[in-house]
């Protein structure tokens, strides 16, 4: 899988869980329960799986409205995004890059797994968890780390 792509999972994956709107009760009940640390256990872009050599080694810290995603111990990312937990199923908006280009996605949080599904930028928001090849889409599970 192309290194770049595999950050661009990992911040997606991660940035998702953030910038819950505050408006509903919903989005801070998923925000509060999102903060803490993260292990990656699955990911698929375009119906490519990732290696578990790389899943083992990424990581998501989020604390307060920020998010910092690790890669061997090494930021690779940090950012915010906002979340839509009034929807079903509940969205999410990840400015990529310079933040100019957003990927549109959905979230599911169940207890200790959290997972999301998004398209690429310019692409229509995705109705299911699914990332099957020729959709560009990417989805990703991840686990509370335990203390």
């Amino acid at each position: 899988m192309n290194p770049k792509l595999v950050l661009v999972l990992i911040a997606a994956a991660c940035t998702s869980v953030l910038g819950a709107d505050e408006s509903t009760d919903a989005a801070r009940k998923d925000f509060e329960a999102l903060q803490g640390e993260w292990k990656l256990v699955s990911a698929t872009q375009d119906g490519k799986t990732m290696p578990a050599d790389d899943v083992k080694v990424i990581k998501c810290t989020i604390k307060g409205d920020k998010f910092t995603i690790t890669r061997d111990g090494k930021v690779a990312e940090e950012g915010a995004v906002k979340l839509d937990a009034a929807k079903k199923p509940r969205e999410i908006d990840l400015p990529l890059g310079d933040g100019k280009k957003t990927a549109l996605g959905i979230y599911e949080l169940s207890g200790e797994k959290y997972k999301m599904c998004y398209s690429p930028p310019g692409k229509d928001r995705p109705k299911e968890f699914e990332a099957q090849e020729g959709t560009g889409r990417t989805l990703s599970v991840w686990e509370r780390e335990k203390k």
